[in-house]
């Protein structure tokens, strides 16, 4: 969704890694605050620093790539895919 408000109506993006370095446990209930900014763009691939935080420490932090990909042409290529594999036994 951070994404989606710069990018055309024909196009989406595709998660392509998550990292994540968990650093803090925050009890159930507690409220946690994630932000999230791109970092790096690099032609269609665009890359997010995000960090999350409770009331007392940060929790976690990592990166996560991004690729902005044409949803009619993605679209055409799931289905040839659907279509050439065997049928579920």
């Amino acid at each position: 969704d951070f994404l989606q408000v710069f990018l055309d109506d024909a196009e989406s993006s595709v998660g392509a890694e998550v990292t994540v370095q968990h650093t803090g446990a925050t009890p159930l209930g507690g409220e946690v605050r994630i932000h999230a900014e791109i970092t790096v763009i690099d032609g269609r691939s665009v890359t997010f620093s995000v960090t999350a935080d409770d009331a007392v420490e940060r929790v976690c932090s990592g990166t996560h790539p991004r690729f902005v990909v044409d949803v009619g042409r993605l679209r055409a290529r799931v289905q040839k895919k659907t279509a050439s594999m065997p049928a579920a036994a």
